[in-house]
């Protein structure tokens, strides 16, 4: 492995100060022996977070040890972080990161490799209910803003340590609830997808809202509210033109941003079920202008290989093979 991960930066030749091509950083991904919650990277390093949410059906939920990965893009060995729960989002920043669980924000010094505080990341009373965690996160300047399921949002700025501000969002339809999945930001907006958390028997008339949520991160208020969505979506990702909604990978919805105003979700420009690889993308993903990253739930090859098992493994999956672009 050492070998391997010395020869990929020989060949890309990345210096400490460069940014990571496109090909360095599908070559450091699938060279990881597996994944689970996300893919994210910054131009030093790629980043990938294990743990799951619940052991079982206790309530209330209890924090479950697991861990963050850690591969330098310059060759040197990859390390983990041990976190107090799951890692299931990152933000950095220089060489600190900031690590979201469902139970807090912990900040970690990347050269020490040392935590060194834990946030809350959101403020209630007692401890957090089913679906109530946080789920994903994205930053707009010195703003991260976390998708914090059943109860909305919350944002945290990283420069004083606080949480700043969080608000439920489409309280118009309770009872009745809806969960943040997850955030992604395009200039001073966050798009935030939301599923439903009730559920309502067909035909009765009543809807639950699943959609996208527009943020505008500068008055910290809610700009759009877009209905109409599938059940299911569980986390979204962008960039300047393209907003990507997965729903458990299985299909994966592509959007033009500017296509994302008003009060309905429009039909989106593509829906995308098939994969170059049997199986599906699993987890939150990260793309650039040529991969998109993704822990991948791949199918056995037959009935008993890997035990009959799906594995979920790191993946690069081009983006023009895929009608992302």
């Amino acid at each position: 492995m050492k070998k391997l991960i010395l020869s990929i930066a020989a060949l890309f030749s990345l210096s400490a100060e460069a940014a990571p091509n496109s090909e360095l950083i599908k070559a450091t991904l699938e060279a990881q022996p597996s994944c689970s919650n996300f893919v994210r990277y910054d131009d030093q390093n790629l980043y990938l977070g294990f743990g799951w949410y619940r052991n079982a059906l206790e309530e209330p939920r209890m924090p479950i040890p697991a861990k963050m990965r850690v591969a330098p893009f310059d060759g040197t060995a990859p390390f983990e972080l041990a976190t107090k729960d799951a890692a299931i989002d990152v933000v950095t920043d220089g060489t600190t990161a900031y690590v979201l669980t469902y139970s807090s924000i912990e900040e970690w010094d990347l050269i020490r490799r040392e935590r060194v505080a834990a946030y809350p990341t959101y403020a209630i009373n007692g401890p957090l209910a089913y679906k109530q965690h946080a789920q994903g996160m994205a930053r707009y300047k010195d703003k991260l803003i976390i998708a914090h399921g059943r109860l909305g949002v919350s944002i945290f700025n990283i420069k004083t340590k606080r949480l700043v501000n969080q608000f439920r969002l489409v309280q118009w339809q309770l009872p009745l609830e809806s969960m943040a999945m997850g955030a992604t930001v395009q200039g001073n907006l966050a798009y935030v997808v939301m599923d439903n958390f009730h559920v309502t028997r067909p035909g009765d008339g009543v809807k639950i809202f699943r959609g996208i949520i527009v943020v505008n991160l500068d008055s910290e208020s809610v700009q759009s509210e877009l209905g109409g969505m599938d059940p299911g979506a569980d986390s979204i990702v962008s960039d300047s033109k393209k907003v990507i909604v997965s729903f458990g990978g299985i299909p994966i919805w592509k959007y033009g941003i500017g296509t994302l105003r008003g009060s309905s979700i429009p039909e989106p420009e593509i829906r995308i079920w098939r994969f170059p690889v049997n199986g599906h993308p699993t987890g939150a993903p990260v793309m650039d202008d040529k991969y998109y990253y993704s822990c991948f739930s791949k199918a056995p090859a037959f009935p008993g290989d890997n035990g009959g098992y799906y594995r979920r493994m790191p993946l690069a999956l081009d983006r023009r093979v895929l009608m992302l672009d």
